[in-house]
């Protein structure tokens, strides 16, 4: 019987929709450095489920299907993904610079982390 989670991965790990898997992989990669995993595609090229990862950690991505709606076709956001970098001012303009939008520039947040 397999192990539960598999050995060296984490017990909790989110995943992503996108309707389009394939771009997101990309930009991800560009913008903050994943690193893509695995990738399966259907028949008609669309992928269906993949996985990148940071350093120890990984996020799941998954093509939603034809009755998902995507956050910028109803205005907001509807996930947030928490990554711990080395530096916070640098990574943000990389991602700007990668076509991020930003919902909050660099701040010291009262819990003491600096957050963009």
């Amino acid at each position: 019987m397999p192990e539960s989670p598999p050995r060296g991965e984490p017990r909790i790990t989110p995943y992503l929709l996108y309707e389009e898997v394939a771009a997101a992989l990309d930009w991800l990669a560009a913008a903050f450095g994943f690193r893509e995993v695995l990738r399966y595609t259907d028949d008609d090229g669309t992928v269906s489920h993949a996985e990148m990862r940071f350093e120890e950690g990984v996020v799941f991505m998954g093509d939603p299907g034809p009755d998902w709606r995507n956050p910028k076709h109803i205005g907001q956001p509807c996930q947030h993904v928490h990554v711990y970098v080395d530096d916070v001012d640098a990574w943000y303009q990389r991602a700007l610079a990668a076509g991020a939008v930003s919902m909050e520039p660099p701040a010291r947040q009262p819990y003491g982390e600096r957050r963009a």
